[in-house]
């Protein structure tokens, strides 16, 4: 096994990637920072919507979440409100034309084919390593995880059809299972 190598692929896939999301959106006049911010916001939860949690998802500083957030607010893309329990905290979300837009931008035609065309084991196969892989990353270098609700050790499923944060004891809607959360905390192996 040769982990240079390893590195060298993954590099070179992120950087496939980042092209073909720059072209798609230089023509709509954003950088790949508005688009991560923008994908972002489409999958983050409640307790994650905040420019903080930008902050550290992106691992950007500060001042490029806050001017990033700002031009995306400006076009119409983002909308921030006051949280309602704690006027301290600004809450963000995409406007349906910035869910729109991130929803065209999130399409990759190359990506989906060439995925598409590969064996369902082998993708598998794949994803479980490359999870498997980000996992030991953020726990090495002590970064939050960002991962599902529904794969975090304070996930509560108490029927069918409820689910509560064992963190914070709110109830989780259904759709919000499957979105990212900051306070996210991997399950004891």
């Amino acid at each position: 096994m040769n982990e240079s190598k390893l590195r060298d692929l993954v590099e070179r896939l992120g950087a496939l990637l980042r092209a073909e999301q720059r072209t798609a959106g230089l023509q709509r006049q954003l950088q790949p920072v508005h688009q991560d911010i923008l994908h972002y916001l489409a999958r983050c939860n409640r307790y994650s919507n905040t420019p903080a949690a930008v902050t550290d998802y992106l691992q950007i500083t500060k001042g490029t979440a806050s001017q990033t957030i700002q031009v995306l607010e400006r076009r119409g893309l983002v909308l921030k409100q006051t949280d309602k329990d704690d006027g301290r905290v600004v809450r963000l979300r995409l406007s349906a034309s910035g869910r729109r837009l991130e929803a065209e931008l999130r399409q990759s035609a190359s990506w989906e084919q060439v995925v598409r065309s590969i064996n369902t084991k082998d993708l598998a196969a794949t994803e479980e390593l490359l999870a498997s892989v980000l996992r030991k990353l953020q726990q090495r270098n002590d970064y939050l995880s960002f991962g599902q609700c529904n794969t975090c050790r304070y996930f509560r499923q108490e029927s069918d059809t409820d689910f509560r944060c064992g963190l914070t004891g709110e109830t989780l809607h259904k759709n919000e299972i499957h979105q990212i959360c900051r306070e996210h905390a991997a399950t004891v192996a």
